[in-house]
């Protein structure tokens, strides 16, 4: 059985303040044992589509190279606006009527009130999906996350990539009632009982991870324009108010090489008219942001770009080669 490319689906909504369909499908060529369903929901305003997380095209792009099922997997990615103030029922019949095996969430403190919202809905609609949530919000506080919101099956604390591969893998092998030996994971047993799995102390290699660039995961042809960049994980500062480093275990980069392949591929792309970097604090190392402006200097100085960073951080060097 062969995998077709990415099909971008283009008949979008009129209404830019609810899109509300689908990014692409992957087709397969054969039989369909699993269907699963992302959902990205993220602030858009008007026709421009803030990009504030990528962590579902780094799911995909993982199951895509790892799972040995793969081939009997569909996968549908659903965009969603946060700030979409209409009848939140248009999104989950969207998401229903593709009939899914499993639907994941990667959640954020803007959209973690409507991702409840949509899955207590989904699951008295659906009761057999298995509804997963990833993401800062669903890494802490775990157990009694799942015991407020009996609609969760699933939680993933910290970075996401293996420990979903392993879940689609179990599901698909029948085995629900078998995730004790994925660590990271807080789930319910066919009991309903709640089991946390602690984190396991080995460390993980980002760089092991496919990207989601490369592996053409996020479809830069079919696009908006604005790509969600990815350079590091973790964060030195650890505020006390922050959830983002919850779950994570220090501070994590990809290597210099696999930047400026993501880069150049985005860079050199006439589709693109954005770069937004995901990076909690870009200049938190200031050689290093140093030398990824050079890099987009190098493929395409006019491509815009955005950023989050510590103005305290910034230097007279950062600061003459961000003009360039």
């Amino acid at each position: 059985m062969k995998e077709e490319p990415l099909l971008l689906l283009s008949d979008r909504k009129k209404d830019s303040n609810q899109v509300a369909l689908i990014d692409y499908i992957i087709i397969i060529q054969g039989g369909i044992f699993m269907k699963i369903a992302y959902i990205i929901l993220d602030p858009m305003m008007e026709t421009r589509k803030h990009r504030a997380g990528g962590a579902i095209y780094c799911l995909d792009a993982y199951l895509q190279k790892r799972n040995p099922y793969i081939e009997e997997i569909q996968r549908k990615i659903f965009n969603f606006n946060s700030l979409f103030t209409g009848n939140i029922n248009i999104n989950i019949s969207s998401v229903m009527h593709y009939l899914p095996d499993v639907i994941a969430f990667s959640t954020y403190c803007w959209n973690i009130e409507i991702v409840k919202n949509m899955a207590r809905s989904m699951k008295r609609l659906r009761p057999e999906v298995m509804i997963i949530l990833g993401g800062p919000e669903a890494s802490y506080y775990t157990k009694d996350f799942l015991n407020d919101n009996k609609y969760f099956d699933i939680l993933i604390s910290g970075q996401g990539e293996n420990k979903f591969n392993k879940i689609i893998k179990k599901i698909f092998e029948q085995e629900k009632d078998n995730f004790e030996d994925i660590p990271g994971i807080t789930y319910r047993d066919l009991n309903n009982n709640i089991v946390v799995n602690q984190e396991s102390e080995e460390k993980v290699d980002i760089n092991d991870f496919p990207s989601p660039i490369l592996e053409e995961t996020v479809n830069l042809e079919g696009s908006d324009g604005e790509v969600p960049f990815e350079s590091l994980r973790g964060c030195k500062f650890k505020c006390s108010y922050c959830l983002y480093t919850k779950g994570l275990d220090g501070m994590s980069y990809f290597s210099m090489d696999r930047v400026e392949q993501e880069l150049k591929k985005v860079l050199t792309n006439d589709n693109i008219n954005m770069l937004w970097f995901i990076d909690p604090t870009f200049n938190a190392d200031e050689l290093r942001a140093i030398e990824i402006l050079k890099i987009i200097e190098k493929y395409n100085p006019r491509m815009p770009l955005a950023f989050e960073l510590r103005a305290d951080l910034l230097t007279d060097q950062l600061i003459n080669q961000m003009e360039k």
